[in-house]
């Protein structure tokens, strides 16, 4: 089975978090895994800001950007799906970033995999199926 993870879950595989290691140990365990191209992006955005709020330094920010270049090696084009995470984002009125996710599991047969239990509570299974860890 095919699973998409988001940020949520990437970001506590690479600095510590009260969740990395259930998160950890459940990725594991998972078969092939997909990530958008996006989910770069908003990693290092956490990063940066673990670093400015001192939650991590300079240099452990940068080694978590490499792991995570290493970890989300195999990316997949969120610009393909913003037409139908646009649609999603208006009908379900949460923010486009992670409608994004959504339409790219369901567009992929994938399961999304998020610690957003907010957002997957918004998500029936018509629009994609969902783990929340």
């Amino acid at each position: 089975m095919k699973y998409l993870l988001d940020a949520s879950i990437v970001v506590p595989l690479l600095i510590p978090e009260e969740n990395s290691e259930k998160i950890a140990t459940i990725v594991e365990a998972l078969d092939e895994l997909l990530y958008l191209d996006f989910t770069r992006i908003e990693a290092s955005n956490a990063l940066w800001k673990a670093c400015r709020t001192g939650r991590i330094d300079s240099s452990a920010a940068s080694t978590a950007q490499e792991k995570l270049f290493r970890v989300c090696s195999q990316t997949i084009a969120a610009n393909s799906y913003l037409a139908g995470a646009l649609v999603l984002s208006i009908h379900i009125n949460h923010p486009i970033y992670d409608c994004l996710y959504a339409i790219a599991a369901r567009e992929n047969g994938a399961m999304l995999v998020t610690c957003d239990a907010k957002f997957a509570a918004k998500l029936d299974t018509s629009i994609c199926r969902v783990q929340v860890i």
